[in-house]
């Protein structure tokens, strides 16, 4: 069992550094972090992180109660299975959640006992002049297989190709 383990570690990092344009140096400097090594462990691949609508008023996108935004372990946008429309002021918000979420996997806690697990849209809503709000309640679920093998296979390009788009013009990030 530990030769799977040590695959799947090899695959995420050759995904990880070919999806975000990293180098052999900057994955080895990635290495040394305590909470990306975390996200390489497999039994987290198999869980998602999703923010589901849990009050809605007046929604300028439509999104309705019920409706959930899906990100995968490493807390990136699953779009295929997210409302067509995505409101900006619903990632703003949820963006230090993820954080939060990726945080508790890198300490090697459990994302799922987190105390703040409700969020709300930065928008004010409309009695506020703004355009609507929602609560969205942020869960880590474990993924069904299907949806764990469509993920992957998503991702497949990255295990042979080196993205050069994702790493941008400025090789040292933006200071």
């Amino acid at each position: 069992m530990k030769w799977i383990q040590h695959f799947y570690s090899k695959i995420v990092w050759r995904i990880i550094k070919n999806r975000s344009g990293y180098t052999k140096r900057e994955i080895d400097e990635l290495k040394k972090t305590k909470w990306l090594p975390q996200l390489t462990d497999i039994s987290r691949g198999f869980y998602w992180f999703r923010a589901e609508m849990v009050k809605t008023n007046r929604c300028s996108v439509g999104w309705k109660k019920g409706d959930s935004l899906y990100f995968d372990f490493t807390g990136m946008l699953i779009t295929r299975k997210s409302p067509k429309l995505i409101c900006p002021h619903a990632i703003a918000a949820l963006s230090p959640v993820m954080y939060t979420c990726l945080d508790r996997i890198g300490r090697g806690a459990d994302p799922k006992e987190m105390q703040f697990d409700h969020v709300c849209c930065t928008d004010p809503g409309f009695d506020k002049k703004g355009l609507g709000n929602n609560v969205m309640k942020v869960t880590c679920e474990r993924i069904p297989l299907w949806d764990y093998l469509r993920n992957m296979i998503a991702l497949q390009p990255y295990l042979f190709f080196y993205s050069r788009k994702a790493r941008g013009t400025e090789p040292g990030g933006i200071e």
